[in-house]
């Protein structure tokens, strides 16, 4: 696994999350006092598998365990075994009670009960997920406000679509080395790794560094991530609506009043425009904004209110 890393790192990862890790928890939860036999295997997990497809040279402790926390809680889910061995065998347990008990007492007849399957797995789902959550308010204590604030990102909705996805080349979901290598950095804040790039930033006021590029106008990244949202959504737009126009021109107006800094001479635009969207015939416009979350001017902005 840590060999495909080295070339296919969002491949190695979907087969260990999707595969791989599976079959550690059937272990774990078939096995009883199993967890000290589980420490080689965090062990590799945290050296050479994480390295391998994050192509950090070394990761700490902290992000070891940051990474270890579910997708929707900002992590990679790629969890300690170790960790989470007697817990799992619990809940096998608990899980399995009514057929074990039906063995045991060997009937001839085993009607298990539905509702009450169905209960225990909504006790096991919650009580994973009090887990979890104890889990990562540890951690948040270890952090940084910055750091913390990031975590909250990326547990927003659809911060993690790249990672759950699978990585099909026919929908266009699988990313090479270099594209997955960068979201994971992109994901951590963590340095890029694997390509050339200059130390310091095209503005020649601050280090190239991941979070000074996602706020400065003159290092081009800015219009670029707001080009390729407002191409994608152009792209889509003409697929279901009719006369979609990219970067439609407004018309002039001085007598209406508005916001400080709207353009209302010639040569105002928006982003797109279509027909159709909201009701038939009716022309609608969108407008595309992008911005860093971890700018120090939203730092006191609630996440919802950015």
């Amino acid at each position: 696994m840590c060999d495909i890393a080295k070339h296919d790192p969002q491949l190695a990862y979907s087969a260990y999350t999707i595969g791989v890790n599976k079959e550690w928890s059937y272990l774990r939860r078939t096995t009883p006092g199993v967890a000290d036999e589980l420490q080689p295997i965090e062990n590799a997990i945290h050296h050479k598998l994480l390295p391998a497809l994050t192509g950090q040279p070394v990761i700490d402790e902290n992000l070891r365990q940051i990474m270890a926390l579910p997708c929707r809680h900002g992590g990679l889910g790629i969890e300690d075994p170790v960790e989470m061995a007697e817990v799992e065998y619990a809940n096998s347990l608990a899980l399995t009670k009514d057929l074990r008990e039906a063995i045991i007492e060997q009937r001839k007849q085993y009607h298990p009960d539905p509702q009450s399957k169905k209960n225990v797995k909504k006790w096991i789902r919650a009580a994973k997920e009090d887990i979890y959550e104890t889990k990562r308010e540890r951690i948040e204590r270890k952090l940084t406000s910055n750091q913390r604030r990031n975590l909250d990102l990326l547990s927003e909705k659809g911060a993690s679509s790249f990672l759950t996805c699978v990585p099909l080349e026919e929908y266009n979901f699988h990313l090479t080395r270099q594209e997955f290598q960068d979201a994971i950095s992109v994901r951590y804040n963590l340095p890029i790794v694997g390509t050339a790039r200059p130390e310091r930033c095209g503005c020649d006021k601050a280090a190239n560094t991941i979070e000074h590029a996602l706020s400065c106008n003159h290092g081009g990244y800015v219009i670029l991530r707001h080009n390729n949202i407002r191409d994608y959504i152009h792209a889509e737009m003409e697929k279901t609506c009719y006369n979609t126009v990219s970067e439609p021109a407004l018309e002039p107006t001085k007598e209406r009043p508005l916001p400080d800094g709207t353009i209302v001479e010639d040569g105002a635009r928006l982003d797109v425009s279509t027909r159709g969207f909201w009701t038939p015939m009716d022309r609608a416009f969108f407008d595309v904004r992008v911005f860093n979350s971890l700018a120090t001017s939203n730092n006191k902005q609630n996440i919802a209110e950015i």
